[in-house]
């Protein structure tokens, strides 16, 4: 295993973000549920490569430190003293922001798998997509499967609007309107209502309303709100008009005042459940109130194991084989599940999360795209004990999630407390650049910890499939270990194991993996291709600039021209700020400037790139200006030979010498480089 030696105490010796072994720009936990608080190292933590925290790092034992390995942070080590190879107080590195990146994405992209092609719809709930990526041979191959995230309704549910009638006689009821077979009562409201009457409903629906037996109708408007049940439905043809009459009684209601004649009420049609659909409800999936005031965060539960199916003719995109040594795969809107050996270098690119549209009624909900790793990630030449990367190997794996990076709960990821395996191997470089690095242990075989809240599902600690779907219960889920040969870059940093003190009061093992983090070397000598743009770690812009002249009489108009160049295209000059020593500033990239008076005079010239980042060029006397020559006044000669100072000073690449002489003769003038 090769390693590099450390330059200096201040900064770490790296170029590319892909050279750090561990990178978190917070330690506050992130990208699960019942987070937010620190995430400790423990001894059981083996760490090897150039470490950074931009926070403060907590540690409750000392992690072990492979080799030459150092452990830095801009914040301070809390709670332990672990020797000189953890150092505090170093200087920042910056961030890099999404917003930075992902316009550049589709540039780079070889391959582009659309997640969001059954998204966005007009009149249509969202179906979402499952991307599935296995490495095998010389390439990988790709699949796609629809599903949809619960609840789900035995049938479509639906929101309409139309006019009210106060008549309670069926005969009387205008066309396109709806009314009920009773009074409002002043005690009782309408809880009398049995009958609910929609008139020429298939005209206004076009036929698509379907309302059965056991349905919930919402009937509501600003101030009125009633919640019927339905018992059962009949259709009554009338020439062009079709009256539906709704048998039902009154579940609720929240009313003030009646519905008078001809306001516009909104009517939603809810389902029942399909109880043929296990885990049908939405506290197993959300882990927060199922409305449109509330949406999934990225301390949500994410969920991957939607079924893939059975026969081919039901996949969206049956398994397709790429053979290829050189790819970045972009998935465009959704979530790809991922495994495999790897040959060549490839990149699984994933978007910033999205909204899209549930099956209920005009809900909307957060989709975290995340890249889920379901199996052992590694190279075609890696041990497949331990994981180890072949020294020289040039196999290169980059994962680069808009939201995490998540080691799915599966059997062969050790889930079920390792009942079929233990451990899962990875291969690469995990960049979650606006989430975390994080295990799936919101779904576990515990009994404590694996369940929902229903009653209140943002307290849930799981999401209640874990002991099903793994075919056990046990008193802890230990999955051995994430041994990994790469590297991890994380905005805020994820739990791959949960236990006391952070939320879940288990006793070690918990629930999860322990760390064996180690750097492939590989990595640090060989980025991949055109990868450099996105990976580098950016420093201040390049500063310059020249003018047309920089000498003459006034008035002397100047043009300037700034030749300042960003870090690379990433981060291009977007600010700049001159002073042309004479009191006057500008603000233009290329400004023209008019000097009225005698006299030499200093630039200034400060850029700012678009990060933020900035750098100044200061030259003294670069601007020389003369008073005219009065043709009519005598002219004498110099008394003395001299030589004035030269103009600019220093000089690059081009100065002026002014030079006086009594009489006529040959100069010869040397110039030395001092």
């Amino acid at each position: 295993m090769l390693f590099y030696n450390v330059y200096s105490q201040n900064i770490p010796p790296v170029t590319y973000y892909s050279d750090f072994m561990y990178f978190s720009q917070s330690e506050i936990a992130g990208g699960g549920p019942y987070s937010g608080e620190p995430i400790y190292f423990y001894s059981t933590n083996i760490l090897e490569g150039y470490l950074y925290s931009q926070s403060d790092i907590y540690i409750q034992t000392c992690p072990t430190l492979v080799d030459s390995s150092i452990f830095y942070t801009s914040g301070s080590f809390v709670t332990a003293n672990c020797g000189d190879r953890f150092i505090e107080n170093v200087d920042s590195i910056y961030i890099p922001q999404v917003q930075v990146l992902y316009p550049y994405i589709d540039t780079y992209a070889t391959h582009t798998i659309d997640g969001g092609a059954k998204m966005n719809r007009p009149s249509l709930e969202d179906t979402l997509l499952m991307t599935n990526i296995n490495f095998i041979n010389n390439g990988f191959e790709v699949s796609q499967w629809e599903y949809v995230v619960p609840p789900i309704y035995t049938h479509t549910s639906i929101s309409f609007g139309y006019p009210f009638d106060s008549d309670t006689t069926l005969s009387n009821i205008d066309l396109g309107f709806v009314g009920f077979n009773r009074f409002y009562n002043v005690q009782s409201g309408y809880l009398s209502v049995t009958e609910i009457y929609i008139n020429q409903f298939n005209v206004f629906l076009n036929d698509a309303l379907e309302i059965q037996s056991n349905d919930t109708l919402i009937i509501q408007n600003v101030e009125n709100n009633i919640v019927f049940f339905i018992d059962s439905t009949s259709i009554i043809d009338q020439g062009i008009s079709s009256n539906l009459i709704l048998y039902a009684n009154v579940l609720e209601q929240d009313i003030n005042t009646p519905f008078f004649n001809g306001d516009s009420i909104i009517i939603d049609l809810i389902p029942p459940l399909d109880t043929s659909i296990e885990f049908n409800n939405a506290y197993y999936y959300h882990n927060h109130v199922f409305d449109n005031n509330n949406r999934c965060t990225r301390r949500g539960m994410h969920h991957f194991d939607f079924v893939e199916p059975a026969s081919v003719n039901e996949y969206y995109l049956e398994p397709t084989y790429h053979e290829s040594n050189q790819s970045i795969i972009y998935v465009k809107q959704g979530q790809v599940l991922v495994s495999g050996k790897v040959n060549g270098e490839h990149a699984i690119i994933t978007d910033l999360p999205n909204i899209y549209k549930t099956h209920h009624l005009d809900i909307y909900d957060s989709l975290f795209n995340n890249i889920w790793i379901i199996d052992d990630l590694i190279y075609e030449d890696s041990d497949t004990i331990s994981g180890m990367v072949l020294e020289g190997t040039t196999n290169r794996l980059f994962l680069i999630s808009g939201s995490n990076v998540i080691v799915a709960n599966t059997l062969k990821n050790g889930g079920g407390n390792s009942a079929v395996n233990q451990n899962v191997l990875i291969n690469g470089c995990i960049i979650a650049l606006n989430e975390s690095f994080i295990s799936h242990y919101w779904q576990n075989t515990t009994q404590t910890y694996g369940v929902p809240n229903p009653s209140n599902p943002s307290l849930s600690f799981g999401d209640g499939r874990g002991i099903t779907r793994m075919g056990i219960s046990t008193q802890y889920d230990d999955r051995g270990s994430i041994i990994l040969w790469g590297s991890i870059f994380q905005k805020h940093r994820g739990h791959v194991r949960r236990h006391t003190p952070d939320g879940y009061n288990l006793q070690v093992p918990g629930i999860g993996y322990s760390k064996a983090y180690h750097y492939d070397s590989n990595m640090f000598e060989n980025v991949p291709f055109y990868f450099q743009n996105l990976l580098q770690i950016p420093t201040p812009p390049t500063v310059g600039f020249f003018s047309d002249v920089t000498e003459g009489i006034y008035p002397l108009s100047v043009q300037f021209t700034d030749s300042s160049t960003g870090f690379n295209q990433l981060y291009p000059v977007v600010g700049w700020y001159w002073n042309f020593g004479d009191g006057t500033t500008s603000y233009d990239q290329n400004p023209q400037h008019m000097y009225d008076s005698e006299g030499q005079y200093d630039i200034f010239l400060e850029v700012t790139d678009l990060i933020g980042q900035t750098n100044q060029l200061y030259i003294s006397n670069y601007i020389s200006v003369y008073p005219p020559v009065n043709i009519e006044s005598e002219v004498s000669l110099p008394n003395k030979y001299a030589l004035h100072q030269n103009y600019p000073n220093p000089f690059n690449p081009f100065t002026t010498l002014r030079y006086d002489l009594p009489e006529q003769t040959h100069v010869n003038i040397t110039v030395y480089d001092m």
